[in-house]
């Protein structure tokens, strides 16, 4: 009965993706809804993701499921630790999550009456990238304080969040005081200047004040429900009669 639903649900995501690439693909002069273009390309990278990505771990790949990663092979309780794979996922989900990227070019932008144009775009990448370094450096101190040396959620995070502060400062603000150029720009091409180093500006200080509060608070959420979840599912046993 779950192998007929799975089937049964792929089939539609690939009825539902001919459809839409044939409305793009056959329709001709005049305009056409950009969801056609978003429904056509999720259904092809679903279907892609599912069946194309199977046929290459099986048959190029030959991927072993019993085969020993790196991590098993060299692990030394630092640089290469066994984990859970949901739990590396949390520590992503920790560092990347953090409110930065956004909360400055979002205030200072609309206060300044600026455009949400393509340069703005493309600031607000570089910074979601420049603050995920950020959180990764307090995430991955924590981690290795939780997991190599058995130390307590909240007393990790804290002690990473203290430890990578001044490295932090260090780097974000040499970085903000880059791109003050780009803020001051004046001539041909300030307004594409300013749009992207206002936007990288005040996202990377608001980013750097708010990463050392919120990307610990995060870590310790999730780093208790991975735990709690691996409790849950650890087998009991059961006493003996």
């Amino acid at each position: 009965m779950n192998k007929t639903l799975v089937f049964l649900g792929w089939g539609v995501v690939a009825a539902l993706g001919a459809v839409a690439v044939g409305t793009v693909a056959l329709r001709r002069g005049e305009p056409i809804n950009a969801l056609w273009l978003v429904v056509a390309a999720a259904c092809c990278y679903s279907l892609g993701y599912r069946f194309y990505s199977g046929f290459i771990a099986k048959k190029i790949l030959a991927l072993d499921g019993l085969r020993a990663t790196p991590a098993e092979r060299l692990e030394n309780g630092r640089d290469f630790l066994v984990t859970n794979k949901w739990v590396v996922f949390g520590h992503h989900f920790a560092a990347i999550a953090g409110p930065g990227p956004l909360v400055g070019p979002v205030l200072v932008l609309s206060v300044l009456r600026i455009d949400n144009n393509l340069y703005v775009q493309i600031g607000i990448i570089l910074l979601m990238a420049l603050s995920a370094k950020n959180a990764i450096l307090i995430v991955e101190m924590a981690r290795v304080g939780r997991v190599s040396e058995g130390r307590a959620i909240l007393e990790a995070a804290v002690d990473a969040a203290r430890s990578r502060f001044r490295p932090i400062i260090m780097t974000s603000f040499a970085f903000i005081l880059g791109v003050v150029p780009l803020v001051l720009a004046s001539g041909a091409g300030a307004s594409a200047r300013k749009s992207i180093g206002i936007t990288v500006f005040s996202g990377m200080i608001a980013s750097t004040c708010l990463a050392v509060l919120f990307v610990p608070s995060l870590f310790v959420v999730v780093q208790r429900f991975e735990e709690w979840r691996a409790r849950d599912k650890a087998p009991r046993l059961q006493p003996a009669e």
